[in-house]
């Protein structure tokens, strides 16, 4: 086992996984919304009416960064809360019409953008850094 190749890949990995993040960054700011918004109504985009804890659980965010950014989403009428009717400390958060209509027309830009940034990749180099990347995951 060769561990200069396992050090070489963590940085070349690294690096790469930085570059895509600076470039996906840089387009959903030209959206008019952070990449924390993004990521909140992304998510909810895709799987609707979630409670506040696993919004941020799926998008990796921490809880008084979610609690400003889902402000920030209200104050922008992109999203609705409404309490828990069995925990009321518990929110669910969903889009508001103006959200869903914004990420109907945001995010057809933001799979474009990601096609652009992935052209370099065939399908195959994709679908095996696809199951690479599960492997080591899962592994961990």
């Amino acid at each position: 086992m060769d561990e200069t190749l396992s050090l070489k890949l963590f940085v070349v990995m690294s690096k790469a996984m930085k570059s895509v993040e600076q470039a996906v960054e840089k387009e959903i700011k030209k959206l008019g919304i952070s990449p924390s918004e993004f990521g909140i109504l992304e998510v909810l985009y895709h799987k609707g009416e979630l409670p506040v804890q696993e919004i941020a659980e799926k998008i990796l965010i921490s809880s008084s960064r979610i609690a400003y950014t889902l402000k920030q989403l209200e104050t922008k009428n992109l999203i609705k809360r409404r309490k828990c009717n069995v925990d009321g400390r518990v929110f669910h958060i969903s889009l508001s019409m103006n959200g869903l209509n914004l990420m109907d027309d945001v995010f057809i830009k933001h799979k474009q953008d990601l096609v652009r940034i992935f052209s370099v990749l065939n399908d195959d180099e994709k679908k095996t850094m696809i199951e690479s990347l599960k492997k080591l995951g899962l592994s961990i």
